[in-house]
C-alpha cells in the first residue's frame, strides 16, 4: 500500500511541485525527460531529472527524483 493519499504522483504533479519550490525548468526542444534546476547559496546546484507524460512515476524513480530534489516524502505532499 502506498503511504501518498492517491498513489504515486503524476509527472504533472512533481513538475508542479518543483516550481513552488522555486525549481527551474531549463529548455528542451526535444526528448522524453525534463530538466529541472534550482541554485542553493552555499551548496551545489540541485538538478531533477523527470520524466514526461507519467501518469503515475515509477516507485523507485519518484525516490530518487525526491533524492534529487533534496525532499523528504512529507515535503513533497506538503507542496502538493
Amino acid at each position: 500500500m502506498c503511504p501518498f493519499r492517491s498513489g504515486l504522483p503524476s509527472s504533472r504533479e512533481f513538475q508542479d511541485a518543483l516550481i513552488k519550490d522555486s525549481f527551474q525548468s531549463k529548455k528542451t526542444t526535444s526528448g522524453s525527460h525534463q530538466v529541472f534546476f534550482k541554485k542553493v547559496p552555499g551548496q551545489l546546484s540541485r538538478v531533477v531529472v523527470v520524466p514526461m507524460n507519467r501518469k503515475e512515476i515509477p516507485a523507485g524513480t519518484f525516490s530518487s527524483m525526491l533524492r534529487q530534489a533534496g525532499w523528504t516524502k512529507d515535503y513533497f505532499e506538503s507542496l502538493r
